[in-house]
């Protein structure tokens, strides 16, 4: 009468258990891994606690007694064993303080950060709408008719322009005389660029600290405005309105400095 496929295995089992000092490593471990085939884990079971196991080796604690588990499959698994050898030569050797330490550290790049950074148009129209809406309540339908327009040209003109014709080149918005809408979305700009181009980060921290934002701001606009053809009259009103704004909201101006 032939033997079923469970007593072949089992008999395979006692097998390799009587001979488990005379036969060689590599067929001790597969002897293992049949007789306990049912408290098998995947590999990357293993490997993940690899940290703790060895952590608890390098301090003295009875790693087989405290994960039997772990061990057995270590003594069964050459690539995990492999993997463990490598992990305890480095814990140990940080233990004992003989890891290299580099000299000058990787800067992190930290790109990806800029991707959360508010875009530079999206701000300057934000503060353009709330700025009309201060001080032009009217104006606010037409922000919305000539800002692309507006966008196009002045990055066509390299961001330096002239509401008239004069000494940069002019925006092309018709010859007449720009709207106040057109006025305070070129002094927005214009503005806004100057700061993010000239001012650092520590700088308008420090202007903060000295209770000095307003007036530095309200200067720089003064003169942006100014430069780009605007009156002084309506440049001084701007300025005071674009300063006052600033200091109500100085984390966005931050977030477009770029440098420390």
């Amino acid at each position: 009468m032939s033997e079923s496929k469970e007593t072949r295995v089992e008999r395979l089992r006692q097998a390799l258990r009587m001979r488990a000092t005379q036969i060689p490593r590599g067929a001790a471990r597969l002897g293992e891994a049949v007789w306990n085939a049912d408290d098998a884990v995947v590999h990357e079971d293993y490997l993940a606690r690899l940290p703790e196991y060895i952590d608890a080796e390098v301090v003295g604690v009875n790693v087989a007694q405290l994960y039997p588990d772990v061990k057995r499959h270590l003594d069964q698994c050459d690539r995990c064993a492999e993997e463990y050898a490598a992990l305890l030569d480095t814990a140990l050797a940080e233990a004992r303080g003989q890891l290299p330490r580099p000299t000058v550290l990787p800067q992190p790049d930290l790109a990806f950060l800029r991707q959360t950074a508010p875009m530079f148009t999206d701000v300057i129209l934000q503060w353009a709408r709330a700025l009309i809406t201060q001080l032009h309540p009217a104006g606010a339908r037409e922000l919305s008719v000539i800002a692309e327009t507006f966008f196009e040209q002045a990055q066509a003109l390299g961001g330096e322009f002239y509401l008239k014709p004069g000494p940069a080149p002019a925006l092309n918005f018709g010859r007449g005389e720009p709207s106040d809408t057109l006025k305070t979305l070129a002094a927005t700009y214009a503005t806004t660029r100057i700061l993010t181009q000239t001012l650092s980060r520590r700088e308008l921290e420090e202007w903060q600290a000295r209770g000095a934002l307003v007036r530095e701001i309200e200067t720089r606009a003064l003169t942006a405005a100014q430069t780009i053809g605007l009156d002084n009259e309506f440049s001084a009103l701007f300025a005071r309105e674009y300063a006052a704004h600033i200091a109500r909201e100085p984390r966005v101006l931050l977030t477009l400095l770029s440098s420390p």
